[in-house]
């Protein structure tokens, strides 16, 4: 599908172009003639780079057939495996990558992955990519109960300084992934036994933190909570979604967060009622303490 923005860039030169033309042709002077004629020569060098580009990102990687086991930056790639490239046929870059058998790699059985070199959360490097798996049971990685049946967002990154043509998982840190519903995290800020259902896991590579996402669904709130690289939690981020927020009852509140430099307060972010606004019988007074905390309030 050809890309917005490529459309408006041959739409706009396509008009140049037919204005030029006009304006060769009723020109009356050789000289005016001339410099549209080679105006519209460079307008069409122009039109034609832009399509070939577009054409180009279009087209299938080109496929190649593995010989023998090779491993490409610590990851294995066992002999018949079929590799794919974008730009350069160079193994060490290629982009794609189908097994001839399902491939285990960090508990998980891989038919397909997918290569990159870019993440939006972790810049430049090495990123590994679940295309295809054998298995559609969840696995455990770093900490986490990954979906691999919702791979999408499922993926390592080489952190790895050891030889690269040694295989070893332990130089690919999880990027991140959707978690089974059975999983749940602790959270003793929100009172003793309490345990929340996360949905999604994404590693920051910028503050080395984890966010993590709560499983809203059925939940009186939803929100987000940071951890640090041992899964401590950082801080908790809710946004109450009622009024009752297990077992306290809040009025007019948006955001209730929890840091780990105050452990003991959880801040309350609240709407101050009117001067003149009416107390009716379903309004609640906001209370001071909650899970064992004190609450501070932000009007």
């Amino acid at each position: 599908m050809l890309p917005f923005y490529n459309f408006i860039w041959l739409t706009v030169v396509a008009i140049l172009g037919l204005m030029l033309v006009d304006m060769m042709l009723k020109a009356e002077r050789p000289l005016f003639k001339a410099m549209a004629v080679r105006f519209n020569v460079f307008l069409l060098c122009c039109l034609g780079v832009q399509a070939w580009s577009v054409w180009m990102g279009q087209q299938k990687p080109e496929g190649y057939v593995l010989r023998e086991d090779t491993v490409v930056d610590g990851f294995p790639l066992p002999a018949g495996t079929k590799l794919h490239f974008r730009w350069k046929k160079d193994i060490e870059s290629y982009e794609y990558a189908v097994f001839p058998k399902p491939v285990e790699w960090k508990g998980v059985m891989i038919k397909a992955v997918e290569r990159k070199f870019y993440d939006q959360n972790m810049g430049e490097g090495v990123f590994l990519k679940l295309a295809e798996v054998a298995d559609q049971k969840p696995v455990w990685s770093e900490g986490w109960l990954c979906r691999v049946d919702d791979a999408e967002d499922f993926g390592w990154k080489y952190v790895g300084t050891k030889d690269k043509r040694m295989s070893s998982p332990d130089d690919y840190r999880l990027t991140g992934c959707k978690l089974d519903d059975s999983f749940a995290l602790p959270v003793p800020q929100l009172g003793e036994n309490v345990k929340l259902g996360l949905h999604e896991v994404r590693y920051i590579e910028s503050g080395k933190v984890w966010l993590a996402w709560l499983a809203s669904e059925n939940m009186p709130f939803t929100g987000l909570i940071t951890l640090d690289g041992k899964k401590n939690i950082v801080e908790i981020e809710i946004e109450p979604k009622q009024t009752n927020i297990l077992g306290c009852v809040f009025d007019n509140v948006s955001l209730l967060t929890w840091n780990r430099d105050r452990p003991d307060i959880w801040t309350v972010s609240a709407r101050p009622k009117a001067e003149n606004e009416l107390v009716e019988e379903h309004n609640v007074k906001q209370p001071e303490t909650c899970w064992g905390r004190k609450l501070v309030y932000q009007y």
